[in-house]
């Protein structure tokens, strides 16, 4: 698992006027803690694990910005993206259920949900043009377009077999540029391409 930095979450929000924060996995929500100090307006996180999300919600009780789902990340985003957030911060990163001693929530697509969540947030967000999409831990990705990716490095639990991830991002391809981030776990970042024109539409 990665850790957000400050700075860079700050970069991001400055850069592509973001004002939301949306992740799967909350986990002890120091991500959480890290995204409001940045300056984002509206927090929402989901966990699979009870326990995370009694954690966090009572860490950050009172907090206006702030709301944890409980369940997994697919169920979780179906209700969470039926929000108007404005352009928003994604952090996929809720996966692997059983590494945290939760085997019997994991199936097929609670262990590596990251294809599903992309549907969504295409769906619900229209394409996502003015979003921000960082996947973590995309080291797991057996990829030939993964530089990330480096063989015997991951046990054979956590190796995901994709064609490439040029093709898990397709749907995004017309409206972001797609990079691998090397640096700790690996991290998949989707930027906006059209991040000038829809900058600098009015609100309403």
């Amino acid at each position: 698992m990665s850790t957000l930095q400050f700075h860079h979450l700050e970069s991001l929000r400055l850069q592509f006027e973001l004002e939301a924060f949306v992740e799967t996995g909350c986990y002890q929500g120091d991500g959480i803690a890290a995204v409001l100090a940045a300056g984002f307006w509206a927090v929402r996180s989901c966990d699979i694990d009870a326990r995370m999300v009694e954690h966090c919600r009572n860490r950050f009780a009172g907090d206006a910005r702030v709301r944890i789902e409980i369940g997994d990340s697919v169920s979780a985003l179906g209700r969470i993206l039926g929000e108007d957030l404005g352009p928003a911060l994604f952090w996929l990163d809720g996966h692997y259920p059983a590494f945290y001693g939760l085997g019997e929530l994991e199936t097929a697509v609670t262990r590596f949900p990251v294809p599903q969540e992309l549907e969504l947030i295409h769906l619900f967000r229209k394409g996502a043009v003015s979003d921000v999409i960082l996947v973590d831990d995309i080291r797991v990705v057996n990829a030939p377009d993964n530089p990330r990716w480096r063989p015997g490095e991951v046990a054979d639990y956590y190796r995901v077999d994709l064609t490439s991830l040029a093709e898990l991002c397709q749907k995004f391809e017309d409206t972001h540029e797609l990079e691998v981030d090397g640096q700790q776990e690996g991290l998949l970042v989707l930027s906006p391409k059209l991040v000038e024109m829809t900058c600098c539409k009015p609100r309403t």
